[in-house]
C-alpha cells in the first residue's frame, strides 16, 4: 500500500479513545517580519500595504 493509502485508510478507521489519531502539518513555516512602518490612515481611505518584507528564517 502507498504511504497516502496508508494515511488515508487509518483516517478512515472509527473513532477509539485508546488510539486517537493526530494530525499535523510537516510543511516549513516561514518566518517573516515587516520591513516598512505602516502609515496612519483617514477615515474612509483605501488601506494601503508594502510588499516588502525581512526574512527571519524558517521553522518547523
Amino acid at each position: 500500500m502507498a504511504q497516502m493509502e496508508q494515511i488515508l485508510w487509518l483516517y478512515a478507521l472509527p473513532y477509539d479513545p485508546k488510539y486517537p489519531v493526530v494530525c499535523f502539518d510537516e510543511r516549513l513555516c516561514f518566518l517573516i517580519g515587516e520591513t516598512v512602518d505602516a502609515i496612519a490612515m483617514q477615515s474612509g481611505e483605501v488601506r494601503k500595504e508594502h510588499y516588502a518584507y525581512e526574512k527571519l528564517g524558517s521553522c518547523a
